[in-house]
């Protein structure tokens, strides 16, 4: 199984939602960067996003999307 960037972007959103237990409309996608040889994963996709939490503060966290696997990891 191969992730699509487009399948990326929804798992990063996906797991930012249950994450920080947020609507989806409350999730900024800002960037999408693939990356190759990262010591984290081998192949995946950086994506930050930016996050609006219930009391109005907003968040900026990057996450890794493993292209191989879809396994999201929150790198901040």
């Amino acid at each position: 199984m191969t992730v699509t960037e487009r399948e990326a972007r929804v798992l990063a959103k996906n797991f930012a939602i249950a994450q920080y237990k947020v609507p989806e409309r409350n999730i900024t996608l800002l960037s999408t960067t693939p990356v190759v040889n990262a010591l984290l994963c081998k192949s995946s996709y950086s994506i930050e996003l930016e996050i609006t939490t219930g009391n109005d503060t907003e968040e900026r966290h990057q996450v890794a999307v493993d292209m191989m696997n879809g396994e999201v990891i929150l790198i901040y």
